[in-house]
């Protein structure tokens, strides 16, 4: 029983290292390399979790709830922060980044609100990711 608990906890600590490597990846990304890195990143993302991380944006709501309902709270935390550094990186771009900024910023809000409500606890970090994402929605 202790080993399967322990190989849980390494495949726990496995993929939060592989989200904190893809969110290095596109917050480090140079302007000229953001739609290959963002590209790059949902491919690795899929490969991982069975799906588009970006096609997971064309959604509804209830949806996209129902395909991240087995993911853990530490590791959906983790993905709202790539969605945001998605978005602000393709913000920061001139060119097309591949991303719909309002639409990825919308999602993103939800995914947050979702995890304020679900979790119980009020984050600082969430609520300004909020407030950066909603001046994409203006």
């Amino acid at each position: 029983m202790q080993q399967e608990k322990d190989y849980l906890q390494r495949e726990i600590q496995k993929l939060t290292l592989f989200l904190t490597k893809l969110i290095s990846k596109i917050s480090g990304s140079h302007l000229d390399n953001v739609e290959v890195d963002l590209q790059q990143t949902d491919h690795e993302f899929q490969h991982n979790f069975g799906f588009s991380l970006f096609k997971l944006m064309d959604l509804s709501n209830p949806k996209i709830l129902d395909k991240l309902k087995d993911i853990d709270e530490t590791h959906l935390e983790k993905i709202t922060e790539l969605l945001f550094e998605s978005v602000r990186k393709a913000k920061e771009t001139d060119k097309n980044s591949g991303i719909d900024i309002k639409s990825f910023s919308e999602k993103t809000i939800f995914l947050l609100d979702y995890l304020d409500s679900s979790t119980g606890t009020y984050s600082i970090d969430r609520m300004n990711k909020k407030n950066v994402l909603q001046q994409n929605l203006l």
